[in-house]
């Protein structure tokens, strides 16, 4: 399915471009500009599948998200990565992208997304913008996008695979077997080298997301570094 230069699909009526998962967890104080920010993409609505996946809520998630998703589905077991699965699993269009429900995706980043893969790409994601304006937060996010352009340019994966927000042809998702629950922490990016491993994948840098830095600035970028990148590093599968 192609997309025009102005971002509206060229499709079948009622056939959907993209599916976008979103995870959520009581996320009552986020999730309604998470929301927005995809239905006021450049995509057309029509062309998005939009599904929450309402992980054990007990706040006004849930209903904030019938407000806007086309589907609101539940999923008992506790984990954003089981969420996404279980999301994925119900998704109907060609082509799926996960954002988490305190993010922000810039306007033409879903339509993009799409034009990445109908171009030739299995997947990808795309560059991260802290939602925190200090200049601590903003110099650790440019040095992690400066060091993704440098490993597209060699090793062919972005280094900083953050399934915050990531996109993948639906056909490519099922043959890695989505995320791996049992990686924890990691299952992102290993998620990112299997998906390498089927083809070339895209970094998006003409749009971004935006992203709350909460969580990470409780744990602390040593820990998450530390985390992500070290632990468990000889299960990721090499890159071919």
């Amino acid at each position: 399915m192609r997309v025009d230069p102005d971002g509206l699909a060229n499709q079948e009526p009622n056939a959907p471009a993209l599916s976008v998962i979103v995870p959520a967890f009581n996320e009552e104080r986020q999730i309604r500009d998470c929301l927005s920010s995809i239905v006021a993409s450049s995509l057309c609505r029509t062309a998005i599948e939009l599904i929450v996946v309402n992980n054990n809520s007990t706040d006004e998630t849930a209903a904030i998200a019938r407000q806007y998703a086309d589907k609101v589905i539940d999923c008992s077991v506790q984990g954003a990565y089981e969420a996404r699965n279980v999301g994925a699993a119900t998704a109907s269009a060609d082509v799926l992208a996960f954002v988490d429900a305190d993010c922000l995706v810039s306007r033409t980043l879903l339509a993009d997304s799409v034009s990445a893969v109908d171009g030739g790409f299995v997947g990808g994601t795309c560059r991260k913008v802290p939602d925190n304006k200090s200049i601590y937060h903003r110099f650790i996010w440019l040095s992690y996008d400066f060091v993704d352009r440098l490993w597209m340019a060699t090793v062919k994966r972005p280094y900083n695979f953050f399934a915050a927000f990531c996109f993948v042809s639906r056909s490519c998702f099922h043959s890695i077997g989505g995320f791996e629950i049992a990686k924890g922490v990691n299952s992102d990016h290993y998620f990112g080298r299997r998906l390498a491993e089927c083809g070339p994948v895209a970094y998006l840098t003409s749009a971004a997301l935006t992203f709350s830095v909460r969580r990470l600035a409780r744990v602390g970028y040593g820990t998450y570094w530390m985390r992500t990148k070290m632990k468990r590093h000889n299960d990721y599968p090499p890159v071919r």
